[in-house]
Formats: structure tokens, sequence, C-alpha cells
């Protein structure tokens, strides 16, 4: 892929999603291939064209549940159907055997070809996902998309019934109007975007309240905002590696 610059005065879409969202409460979950991680900021405390300031308001979670103990930023994209609901993130043992991984893979079609499959000695696990026609042994049923809403929805659960209780109080949280911010691989389709939406839709996130951005586009977002030691203009171009577990890209 040819890199290419992001230019920092492109900080509109940011205010799209957090300033003009009629939202009270902004949740940004980084769906991954390996890892996911979700963050949050209050919009009440995201007024004006400081964006330096909304930047700062924004909260990671950090408090995953976790068999290892300790801060966690964040969580493994990973199931297990040892257990109904079925068990995700690091609450999946190792000895589980109905596990599944790189399931986010799979909502995109044809994307093995990306990854130039031919030229591959030593094949990843996550490969499977990479095939259209790939049926997982145990759940022939199910496809990408299945695991993809049943994933989110712990996650969605997660935030909404354990973590945020433990933040705000429930007079609080009742009276919140909640946006949601997902995002997806640069590479990703229109098709696969859809799918994401529908992953989404199925674990409890309204459509109309859910925004997508792709996932060097958000990082590049950020570092425009924050980066404030680099001195950017409007109209200089800066370089961001996205290098996550299933791709490495830069934003276009």
């Amino acid at each position: 892929m040819a890199e290419q610059g992001f230019v920092p005065d492109r900080k509109f879409e940011f205010n799209k999603i957090c300033l003009e969202s009629r939202a009270d409460l902004v949740i940004g979950i980084d769906f991954g291939t390996t890892f996911t991680g979700v963050a949050f900021a209050l919009a009440a405390n995201a007024k004006g064209n400081d964006f330096v300031k909304i930047a700062d308001q924004i909260q990671v979670v950090r408090r995953w549940p976790t068999l290892i103990g300790g801060a966690q930023e964040k969580t493994p994209t990973v199931l297990s159907y040892d257990t109904t609901p079925p068990t995700c993130g690091g609450m999946v043992k190792t000895r589980d055997e109905k596990q599944v991984r790189y399931f986010k893979l799979g909502l995109q079609l044809g994307v093995g070809a990306h990854y130039q499959l031919s030229s591959m000695h030593n094949p990843p696990t996550m490969l499977p996902f990479l095939d259209p026609n790939w049926k997982h042994p145990k759940f022939p049923n199910k496809t990408a998309l299945d695991f993809a809403a049943d994933y989110l929805t712990g996650i969605h659960n997660f935030i909404k019934e354990t973590y945020f209780p433990t933040e705000f109080g429930p007079i609080f949280l009742q009276n919140q109007q909640i946006s949601y911010v997902i995002t997806v691989p640069a590479i990703w389709k229109d098709s696969a975007k859809a799918l994401t939406r529908q992953a989404a839709t199925r674990a409890g996130i309204p459509s109309d309240r859910l925004e997508l951005i792709s996932e060097p586009e958000a990082a590049a977002l950020y570092c425009a905002t924050k980066s404030i030691e680099v001195d950017l203009n409007n109209g200089e171009r800066f370089l961001i590696c996205d290098a996550g577990g299933g791709t490495v890209v830069t934003p276009i």
C-alpha cells in the first residue's frame, strides 16, 4: 500500500462524532483481530472547538475481567462456548475446548487475497477464516457474523452492566443518550462494514447511534489532536503506521 500522510484539518470528523451526535456519552470500541479495547467520553464535557481538551476527556477502560490479574488496557478477541452464554476476552481459559479466534477476518469476503496465501510456507492459525467456504468444525452452522455478534454482545454487556455502574450512578446512566463508534480495518469494503454493523446491532447497539471509522484514521485523528509537541499546521502531513494483529496499514 502506498504511504500517504494524514492532513490534520480533517478534525471535523471528530467534531461530527463527539460534538454533533446529540449523545451524552460516546463509547468507542476498537474491535481488533487479536485484542479489543474500549474508551468513552462524556460529550457534555466536550463542548467548544478546543480539540485537545476534548481528547483529554477520553477515558480508556483498563479493568477487564482476566484470569491473570492486573490492569489490562485491552482484552483478547476470543470466544469460548464452553459456557452459556459464551465467555469472551481474558476470562477464556487455555484449556477451553470450544474456543474461536480471528473471526473478525471472516467479515471481509476475499480478504485472503490481501495476505497472498499462496506465498506462505507457514500459514498462521488465522487462515481458516480467510477461506470464505470454511466452517468451524465445532460450529458448522455459525458464521463469522455470528461469532462477531456473540463477542460484541459480551463486550457491550460488560461495559454497560459491570464497568459503567462502578463509574457512574444508576440514575445518571438511565438518563444518558449513548452513541457508539466502532473501528474497522482500512481495507474493509462496504459489505464488511455492513456485517460489522449487523454484529453490533445484534449485540444491542442501536444502528442509528453507531458510527464506523477506519482504524488508522481514528489513530491519526487522535495523534493530530494530541501531538502538540510537533506543532502540526493545517495542510501538513504525517504518517501513521497501524501495526495490528491481522493487518499493517497506513491511512489513505
